[in-house]
This record gives C-alpha cells, structure tokens and sequence, in this order.
C-alpha cells in the first residue's frame, strides 16, 4: 500500500529511493535522552536531521519537532 507521498512520486523517483540506502553523516548526543542523527539517503543525497528521544525506557522518533525546523 503506497502512501499519499509516493503517489506524488514519479516512477524514476520511486526506484530510485527503492534503491536507495541510508546513510549516517553524524550521531550527536545532546544528554542522556536526547540524540539527533543526521542521515541522507544514496539516491537524493540531502542531509535530514532526525530527533530520537528516550521515552518511558524506549527510543522515540520525535516527528513533530524534527518536521517543525526546530533543529
């Protein structure tokens, strides 16, 4: 089941990130609980910064401060 994301995707696009694997620029602990890892993928090659944070004894993507431009 394709995602509204991927419906927006051409077909070059698609088997590209398909292909595609991902790659970590940099792991950065900010604190105990706290830790942003910079990644890109092999097709597109943009650094995304992603915030993982350590909730009731389990790491968290934390999407909306990731998403926010908060980084």
């Amino acid at each position: 089941m394709e995602n509204r994301f991927q419906n927006d995707l051409s077909k070059e696009d698609k088997l590209g990130f398909r292909k595609a694997s991902i790659i970590i620029h940099s792991v950065d602990q900010v604190n105990d609980s706290v830790v942003i890892i910079n990644y890109s993928n092999s097709y597109k090659q943009k650094k995304i910064p992603v915030k993982i944070i350590l909730k009731d004894g389990l790491w968290q993507v934390d999407l909306p401060y990731t998403f926010s431009g908060n980084l």
